[in-house]
């Protein structure tokens, strides 16, 4: 019995077409570790998979720490952790937070770029993604030799991998200095401050964002999206890694991805505060796969392809979860996930969410969000307890945002 809460192909079963657009390729040949932040020491399974894209054990490299705060400090800790799982790892002193070094000769020191050039990966530390691209980009837009050589590396079919600030970068559009996710709800993006230009690793228009769930900035990346006409983009969750290669993407560790699509939706891209209709959301788990040309799904494969199949058109339909359900704060660690799975196995159609902002400082505090999730054309789940816990794999929920008035004062001691 089920308590309410919240990929190697098997058999290569089509498991429903998702209806985001379709990604032609990434920008390289290479494969990609996009990982959502707070990737554990002791992760394993993306540690061990990271090292085997770049070549197994003893594969050469190269740890690039442009965004950390303390640098050298970061660097030598991922090393050691590259190397207890199998690398031969080193790093570049490449970052604007190096004291010592000057930033542009170091970006074109013909000695570091020979330490790119010998390696089969690069993985870029987490910390202030503005700082990677600063410390890489030249002032008049050019490649560094440095970012030269990565791209070579890449295009070689080597592996571009990076934690936090090391995904951000991964999409051609990223965040640069976002205030928190409420402020950016309710004033808008500020192009070449909230966001700026990323180094473009994933090509054709895919945004990416990081600390997904745990950290509630779904919304954020809508705001992004709809303000750049970026119609498709996924957010990784911590210590989760989304490994995209030879068209497909993988998701392994301890969470999962987001999947976004606004190709239907209706709203004011220019609007303060935002709005949105008919965004849809996509959750993949940990060992699912979805295929960018197809739009297939592939769920784990511990989710049995017709058993655990969850369809609301069915009328085999029966789920499990009959109360309604709400969401005072929709924005906290991983509640996304969780209503997603709670609504996909539910006889409910739709849920409530609800997000505002009790800071003292906060610009508008009178205004509080409604996040309605609902089931609509395509929803489908899947669901397994084999992974522990009750663990759902959700195809194409639908979102609205709209922005609501809060009473003031919001609440009163009894």
């Amino acid at each position: 019995m089920r308590v309410s809460v919240k990929t190697a192909l098997t058999a290569a079963v089509l498991m429903g077409s998702s209806s985001l657009p379709a990604l032609a390729q990434t920008a390289g040949d290479g494969s990609l570790v996009i990982i959502g932040g707070n990737l554990r020491s002791d992760n394993e399974t993306v540690w061990k998979r990271y090292v085997a894209l770049a070549g197994g054990d003893g594969a050469k490299i190269i740890v690039v720490p442009a965004a950390a705060g303390s640098p050298q400090r970061a660097a030598e800790a991922a090393v050691k952790t590259l190397k207890q799982f199998g690398a031969d790892a080193d790093l570049v002193q490449i970052g604007p937070r190096y004291k010592d070094i000057d930033l542009r000769k170091a970006a074109n020191d013909p000695a570091n770029v020979a330490k790119i050039k010998a390696a089969k990966g690069i993985y870029f530390l987490g910390g202030d993604q503005a700082r990677i691209t600063q410390a890489l980009v030249e002032p008049d837009g050019s490649q560094s030799a440095a970012l030269k050589a990565i791209w070579e590396i890449y295009r070689a079919g080597g592996v571009i991998g990076g934690s936090s600030a090391g995904a951000a970068i991964m999409s051609e559009t990223m965040f640069k200095d976002p205030p928190p996710v409420l402020d950016v709800l309710k004033q808008g993006i500020t192009p070449g401050k909230t966001i700026d230009k990323g180094l473009g690793f994933i090509a054709d228009g895919w945004f990416v964002d990081q600390h997904f769930l745990a950290r509630g900035r779904f919304p954020r990346a809508l705001v992004a999206m709809q303000a750049t006409g970026t119609k498709k983009g996924f957010g990784v969750d911590e210590d989760t890694a989304a490994i995209i290669s030879k068209g497909q993407m993988e998701v392994i560790g301890y969470s999962g991805v987001v999947l976004l699509d606004t190709s239907s939706a209706t709203g004011d891209a220019k609007a303060a505060p935002f709005a949105i209709k008919g965004a849809k959301l996509t959750y993949l788990d940990r060992g699912d796969k979805y295929d960018f040309k197809t739009g297939a799904i592939t769920p784990n494969p511990a989710k049995d392809p017709a058993k655990d199949k969850l369809d609301p058109a069915s009328a085999d339909y029966k789920p499990y979860n009959e109360d309604p359900e709400a969401w005072s704060a929709i924005l906290g660690n991983r509640t996304l996930a969780e209503a997603m799975g709670n609504l996909i196995d539910n006889k409910q159609t739709e849920q409530l969410g609800l997000a505002f902002d009790l800071r003292a400082n906060a610009p508008s505090p009178e205004i509080g969000f409604e996040f309605r999730l609902y089931k609509g054309a395509g929803t489908l789940g899947w669901y397994t307890s084999a992974l522990g816990g009750d663990s759902y794999t959700v195809k194409d929920m639908y979102l609205d945002i709209r922005p609501v008035q809060l009473q003031k004062p919001l609440y009163a001691p009894r």
